[in-house]
């Protein structure tokens, strides 16, 4: 499982991964931490953790390489890189450290103010038609679902939330 301890460290509870390029488990017997420098990121930027084998001994490796898609085999993989088993995506903020997150099962759920930039797309627009948002900047591109909350901010009113899926598109008026 995955653990955000601070804008400048994660960590990961113990278990055991399949590394698709070792054609083995790896056991991670004790949990382990990623530490950066606060600020040292790239800012507002998708970040994939992978988990590899240095002689043998767990080890943790953050890269702005994106992971292979996920095809229903064993794992998915660091693009190009076999030996480096994908964990999870986090992304930074415009300070150059993670933003907080939680893993709740199989989701990973932001946990700053969500009613301010970069998770506000859209706010105090009166527009009478249609208006398409983007979700580019805060969806990983290797998520297959994304969780949206929408809501009209008028007082004792709320609004509908949305399930979009890479299989289906909803959008509401």
């Amino acid at each position: 499982n995955f653990t955000w301890v601070s804008g400048t460290q994660i960590s990961i509870s113990p278990g055991a991964a399949y590394i698709p390029g070792l054609a083995k488990t790896l056991e991670v017997n004790n949990t382990l931490n990623f530490s950066i420098t606060a600020g040292s990121l790239a800012s507002d930027t998708f970040y994939y953790l992978y988990l590899y084998s240095n002689s043998g001994t767990p080890a943790l490796e953050l890269s702005t390489t994106i992971a292979d898609a996920y095809t229903g085999g064993a794992a998915r993989q660091k693009s190009g890189d076999p030996t480096r088993r994908f964990l999870f995506c986090i992304r930074s903020g415009s300070g150059g450290s993670f933003l907080k997150m939680v893993q709740n099962g199989d989701v990973m759920e932001y946990r700053n103010i969500l009613n301010a930039a970069p998770y506000r797309i859209v706010a105090g627009n009166s527009s009478t038609v249609p208006y398409s948002v983007y979700l580019i900047s805060i969806v990983p591109p290797i998520a297959r679902s994304a969780i949206v909350n929408c809501h009209n901010a008028t007082a004792g009113t709320g609004g509908p939330t949305l399930w979009i899926t890479d299989a289906e598109f909803q959008y509401f008026l």
